[in-house]
């Protein structure tokens, strides 16, 4: 994915309402973002801040796609 691409379909506009979701890597990992604050981009590259104060920095173009969590019914 490109920078444009991956913001675009990112719901953390303040203007959407969240929804979480799962951000799948070409290396096959997936992680959760389980809200708004969970990533953040600063050109050139992404920042995951996870549970524990864990976090990550990539590009995104390791992001092969964006899938929606379907909330238990």
């Amino acid at each position: 994915m490109t920078n444009e691409e991956l913001e675009t379909a990112t719901p953390v506009q303040p203007t959407r309402p969240y929804r979480p979701f799962l951000l799948e890597f070409l290396s096959g990992e997936q992680v959760h973002m389980h809200h708004r604050e969970a990533i953040a981009f600063f050109s050139p590259l992404w920042l995951y801040r996870g549970p524990n104060q864990a976090q990550a920095v990539f590009p995104s173009s390791a992001v092969c796609r964006l899938l929606d969590i379907t909330p238990d019914a």
